[in-house]
């Protein structure tokens, strides 16, 4: 677990190497009434799920056709409830990296709750459904308290919720 964190955060792999592994990673940041996410994926990983799910001909490109596809496909695997009411995603931007040689995809998600973000109900199954040994990691921080939280989403364990100081 601990190689799988270094990696993540170094954000590089060896070089020519392919990714034995699979794993999303978010970054949560919640303020007010708003919670925006930066998720990234392994291209690949990302394209084969989507791809499952009903649109074979999917390509990931920083457009609103793609990002809206996408978008209907993290929709019901990455959800976040405030006041137990299911809060909804709008894309703000994605685009392309790497790590490593390998290149990856990211999405930056809003989602707007009509009042104050006291508690928050995540649930993350990205993915779940083409990788058995998929995980996802994603660290959340609340402003203006600055109060962080890291969560490690599995197939057996994929929601959390958090109480806002």
């Amino acid at each position: 677990m601990r190689y799988l964190l270094i990696l993540l955060i170094a954000g590089s792999l060896a070089p020519g190497a392919a990714h034995d592994f699979h794993v999303s990673y978010g970054r949560l940041a919640v303020e007010g009434s708003t919670a925006v996410i930066r998720v990234r994926f392994f291209q690949n990983d990302l394209v084969e799920a989507i791809q499952k799910q009903n649109a074979p001909d999917f390509e990931l490109a920083a457009t609103s056709r793609a990002d809206s596809v996408a978008l209907a496909y993290i929709g019901r695997r990455l959800r976040l409830a405030a006041a137990d009411r299911p809060l909804e995603a709008v894309v703000r931007a994605s685009g392309e990296d790497m790590s490593g040689q390998e290149p990856m995809w990211w999405y930056l998600l809003e989602f707007t709750a009509s009042t104050p973000i006291k508690d928050l109900e995540l649930t993350n199954t990205l993915l779940f459904e083409t990788f058995d040994d998929q995980k996802n990691i994603v660290q959340m921080q609340h402003f203006p308290s600055e109060k962080t939280w890291s969560f490690y989403f599995t197939p057996d364990s994929d929601h959390f919720s958090v109480a806002m100081p």
